[in-house]
């Protein structure tokens, strides 16, 4: 819930660098979640695998880390 109602509010202020930010965030857990649809399948039995997905959402999420910026610029 906080990313969509922070992407909303970044969307209806003036500023471009929180717009870019949550962009940036979305497109990142659009990969996050197509990659995690196909590992599912395959090692979705593995104990930890959907605590790592979660604390990579977190990861992406919050701003403290940047951790959206961090991936898209260096993989993405």
């Amino acid at each position: 819930i906080y990313p969509a109602v922070s992407s909303i509010v970044a969307a209806t202020t003036e500023e471009i660098a929180d717009d870019t930010y949550w962009l940036t965030y979305w497109s990142c857990y659009g990969c996050l979640f197509l990659i995690m649809d196909v590992l599912e399948k395959l090692i979705g039995w593995i104990p930890g695998f959907y605590t790592l997905v979660i604390f990579s959402t977190i990861y992406l999420m919050l701003p403290m880390f940047q951790g959206s910026d961090k991936v898209f610029r260096t993989i993405l």
